[in-house]
């Protein structure tokens, strides 16, 4: 029994030797847990930085470990840059960005790193122009503009509201005797900016309804008229699964026509829509360099080429809910128009002149 019980010792010395050589090869892991791991702003043009916020980030790993703190634009900036965290411990750390200098929607990269261990955090910037031409609330169902423009829209919204983001949204059903659309008043001209912007959002109810060639959940300018330049965010069912909605950004220069085969028209890429729920919708147009961007829910979808002195709302309305056909004289009543219907909340136009 000694004997036995000699021998049990030895093996427990003999295994316990060769656990302490091996300490020095045995890797305790790091890992940092960050929350939330997306970090949005919202700013005007022209205005102070957005107030800064924050993410947690905390030590789930099985050691003390040091960290350090980068990302891949200059206008993103972080405090503290370095530091240690013991196992299980949190820290906050803030974040900032730059003023607004141009309208858009950017994007940058946040990373922390430490030990064998990488994480990340996504930044979004938005930036509105800086100057509220015109704001649909449809709170109390109203067309009524809340901005200082008085441009209410031209309909009568006739109790053609459902719940929306903030108090009530407007339903368009582009079906006759029903809400057809929403008409802008033709005075509102954003050719004197050099940017402007389009902020609002939609939901789309009973995607296999809308018409096969789409229809517009906004536009401005006539849709196939020689001489008339049309921008609109295009939805319409795909082709292979028409419970889901394709939505791009589009443009047709002002030599593209009906029966004509001048011009040109250009699109983003496709997004991909099969709920019901609200989406978020900015779109900005730089006239200075000719382009016009389009993003989702903060996500850059992409962006099209527009011409620098394309004049939208130029003594024409601009259509919510729907387009103007060629045919029906400045009107989204159309016997043959196209089927959709779409709900809208807080739509609002901005606009800023670098000069």
């Amino acid at each position: 029994m000694a004997l036995k019980s000699k021998a049990v010792i030895t093996f427990l010395t003999m295994l316990l030797v060769v656990i302490l050589a091996s300490c020095d090869k045995i890797e305790l892991k790091t890992s940092w847990t960050i929350e939330p791991n997306t970090i949005s702003f919202t700013g005007p043009v022209g205005d102070t930085s957005p107030p800064p916020k924050t993410f947690t980030l905390h030590n789930s790993g099985l050691t003390s470990n040091e960290y350090t703190i980068s990302s891949n634009k200059r206008w993103i900036h972080i405090s503290p840059m370095a530091g240690k965290l013991g196992m299980g411990d949190d820290e906050e750390i803030k974040v900032s960005v730059d003023p607004c200098i141009t309208s858009g929607v950017f994007t940058g990269i946040i990373s922390v790193t430490g030990g064998n261990n990488t994480a990340f955090v996504n930044v979004v910037l938005e930036c509105s122009a800086s100057g509220n031409i015109a704001t649909w609330t449809f709170n109390g169902c109203s067309g009524q503009d809340t901005s200082s423009s008085d441009y209410d829209l031209a309909e009568n919204l006739n109790e053609r509201c459902v719940s929306g983001i903030v108090g009530e949204a407007a339903t368009v059903v582009s079906i006759s005797p029903e809400l057809t659309c929403l008409t802008t008043p033709d005075i509102i001209e954003l050719k004197t900016y050099d940017y402007f912007d389009f902020s609002f959002w939609f939901r789309l109810r009973d995607i296999n309804s809308f018409s096969a060639d789409g229809t517009a959940i906004f536009s401005f300018g006539q849709q196939n008229t020689t001489g008339h330049s049309f921008f609109a965010l295009w939805v319409q069912p795909s082709t292979d699964d028409r419970s889901i909605a394709e939505i791009s950004l589009r443009y047709e220069n002002s030599d593209f026509g009906q029966g004509s085969s001048d011009g040109a028209i250009y699109k983003t890429p496709l997004v991909r829509i099969s709920d019901d729920n609200f989406h978020k919708v900015a779109v900005s147009v730089d006239k200075i360099v000719g382009t016009a961007s389009f993003s989702l829910d903060g996500k850059l979808i992409g962006a099209i080429i527009v011409d620098t002195d394309f004049d939208l709302l130029a003594n024409e309305p601009g259509f919510l809910g729907a387009h103007a056909w060629w045919e029906s004289n400045n009107s989204c009543s159309h016997p043959y128009g196209p089927r959709a219907n779409i709900d809208l909340d807080e739509f609002s136009i901005s606009g800023y002149s670098s000069k």
